[in-house]
């Protein structure tokens, strides 16, 4: 047998032996080095002969690829069981992943994953149900901040005349003094404005991918809380990002800013 082949038969039978079911669990033994190599002291204990002869070592080798045998040769090949054939399939050792929509070489089940990581990053708790932990993305801490800047400028601006500009000063010379500015205020704009756009472009991304029901993605370091990491978990990460609403609560501050301004503007003019 050619050297080429041989190596490209080594990595085909490495990869099988590795091959993960939809849940993450080894196909063959229990996936470590030494299951490994007892699966294929087995194989190298039978027969020589072709793959359409049981009871050979081409037969065992053939039922490991997951290849159908027809007239001696290999038709398909399928070793993860997922349903689809290696020349289909992402991933032809791990059944969780069969495609790879956006071509960056991650899977859809686990680029899902990794991209309601980013969102919720920026918006929500990561990883966790909205009403169980509170919500406290990027987003959502500048939400609160320019609440926060609200109430803070309408009680000066209600102290009135030189008491109100003073107060505003004593603001402006706080550790976040340059978000009691309008130049601050319209950064915090443009921030949250920025911030909003990014969720949508990456809710985008997830919604253009396959999410498969039965498949559960457990690896650190992304997957470690319920529910994303049980089988389904990629689907209920794609429903909760088609869900994620950023533009509500983006109007709400943007209202605020505008008041924050007003009232800036009033008590410079007092």
């Amino acid at each position: 047998m050619p050297s080429a082949r041989k190596r490209r038969l080594r990595k085909l039978i490495k990869g099988a032996l590795k091959a993960k079911d939809v849940v993450g669990s080894p196909i063959t033994g229990d996936g470590s080095p030494s299951a490994q190599q007892s699966a294929m002291d087995s194989i190298n204990a039978l027969e020589k002969g072709p793959e359409g002869t049981a009871g050979t070592q081409g037969h065992a080798l053939s039922t490991l690829l997951g290849l159908q045998v027809s007239a001696g040769l290999p038709t398909t090949s399928n070793p993860d069981s997922d349903g689809k054939s290696t020349g289909n399939d992402f991933l032809p050792f791990d059944a969780r992943e069969v495609r790879d929509t956006d071509g960056d070489n991650i899977g859809d089940n686990r680029d899902i994953l990794l991209t309601k990581w980013a969102i919720d990053t920026i918006y929500k708790s990561r990883f966790d149900d909205a009403d169980v932990i509170p919500a406290t993305g990027t987003l959502q801490t500048e939400f609160s901040s320019i609440a926060s800047q609200n109430v803070a400028i309408a009680a000066a601006l209600a102290l009135g005349g030189a008491a109100a500009k003073t107060q505003l000063g004593v603001l402006q010379d706080g550790a976040s003094g340059s978000s009691y500015t309008i130049a601050g205020q319209n950064s915090l704009r443009t921030s949250i404005q920025g911030k909003e756009s990014s969720v949508e472009a990456l809710k985008l991304e997830i919604s253009a991918m396959t999410a498969d029901v039965a498949v559960a993605i457990d690896d650190e370091p992304f997957y470690n809380a319920v529910p994303y990491n049980q089988a389904g978990g990629s689907t209920k990460a794609q429903d909760d990002s088609a869900l994620t609403d950023v533009a509500t609560p983006t109007t709400s501050s943007e209202a605020l800013i505008d008041d924050n301004i007003a009232d800036i503007n009033t008590i410079n003019n007092l």
